[in-house]
Parts: C-alpha cells; structure tokens; sequence
C-alpha cells in the first residue's frame, strides 16, 4: 500500500473535521508515517533474513503487485496483515492521540 492510498483511507475511517486544514493534514501524515514504519517494520520480521536483500531489491523496483507475491511467500494472508496492523494503529491513533480532543 503507497501512503498516498493509505492517507486517503484513513481519511475515511478518522473524522477530523473538528480541526483546521493544517492540523488535518498534520494528523495524517503523523498517522501515515506512524503506520507505514510500523507495517515496514512487523514486514522485516517475517522475511528471513537471507532473503532480506532480495526483498529491498523487490521492493525499491516499485512493481507491488512483484512485492506482494514475494511477501506472500512469508505471509500467509498479507492482506489481512496489513489489514489488521492497520485497525491497530487507527484504534491506538484514536484513543492517545492529542488530534482527537
């Protein structure tokens, strides 16, 4: 998932229209950033290490439907995965976050 696509759907399940534009926008990079480097980081964690490489080489080439195959062969059910570490960091975003006053 690109931040880009990640920013638009969280956009739908975080109501932040209580804040201006500026403190929106703050919010959601915040949140993209919090999410991007927490799947990135729970990712690292299922590739073996000997295929480490080999994952940042198909990774950096762009192609995510090429990326997504090469983790599947990791992650039994990627979808659900993101999916899941997703609703994690929205309900922790939710519940702790100085935006949602």
């Amino acid at each position: 998932m690109n931040p880009r696509d990640l920013k638009e759907r969280l956009a739908k399940e975080i109501d932040l229209s209580h804040l201006s534009e500026i403190l929106r926008d703050e919010a959601m990079q915040s949140l993209v950033y919090r999410v991007m480097k927490n799947l990135s980081a729970e990712i690292m964690k299922k590739v073996p290490e000997n295929k480490l490489e080999e994952f940042i080489m198909v990774s950096e080439g762009g192609d995510s439907e090429k990326t997504q195959a090469f983790l599947g062969n990791f992650i039994y059910n990627l979808e659900g995965f993101t999916e899941e570490l997703i609703q994690k960091e929205v309900a922790e975003f939710k519940s702790s976050s100085k935006y949602m006053s």
